[in-house]
């Protein structure tokens, strides 16, 4: 916080306040994680608490003078209620604009296939080469999925016997016109197909 002359002021928090702005941390990690509420808006949701606490020196400084009081449990509970409006209003948003868990992860399998082409791959290949974007190797299933539905790859039998105790991985063909898209249409797999049917890819 500044003053017109320039001389910059800390706001500090009461420590029933700090100790409230801890539980709301709290209870907003969990929503973050995959199958919860908040999941699909992480990046988005990640800064919440920061956004809340910056609404609860706003709410502070609109009554005191800033640096004279401390911020009260009772401001953070008020931005805390701001903040849920938020959530609800930016769920909506994302819902709108056709975030998709599914559909995101496409995009990036999509964006690889587009920068690094090749004519088939495995799902171990994508794992090994997106393990930033996909921790595990079954968080590729959905996105492959999409891909496969919107003719963009076709699985395939796998040329490579599997090895004892390893399943083969599942190996796919690249549909030609995957790589003479658009880039509008390259960051929306579901926009249409990819041209023809990944059937013909490997004629």
């Amino acid at each position: 916080m500044g003053t017109p002359d320039g001389t910059a002021h800390i706001l500090t928090l009461t420590p029933a306040a700090l100790a409230r702005v801890e539980s709301f941390m709290a209870a907003i990690e969990p929503r973050l994680r995959p199958g919860s509420d908040l999941h699909h808006i992480a990046d988005w949701a990640n800064k919440l608490v920061g956004a809340t606490i910056r609404i609860a020196a706003l709410l502070h400084v609109a009554e005191h003078k800033a640096w004279g009081n401390l911020i009260s449990v009772q401001t953070i509970e008020s931005a805390i209620r701001i903040a849920d409006y938020l959530v609800a209003h930016a769920k909506a948003a994302f819902d709108l604009m056709g975030s998709d868990p599914e559909l995101d992860g496409a995009r990036r399998v999509l964006d690889w296939l587009q920068h690094s082409p090749r004519p088939e791959f495995t799902k171990r290949d994508a794992h090994t080469l997106l393990r930033g974007s996909f921790p595990k190797a079954v968080d590729l299933d959905s996105p492959l999925a999409v891909l496969q539905e919107h003719g963009y790859i076709r699985m395939i039998d796998s040329l490579t016997p599997p090895r004892p105790g390893r399943p083969a991985s599942p190996r796919y063909i690249v549909n030609p016109h995957t790589y003479a898209h658009n880039s509008h249409n390259s960051h929306n797999p579901a926009s249409g197909q990819a041209g023809e049917d990944a059937a013909g890819a490997d004629s």
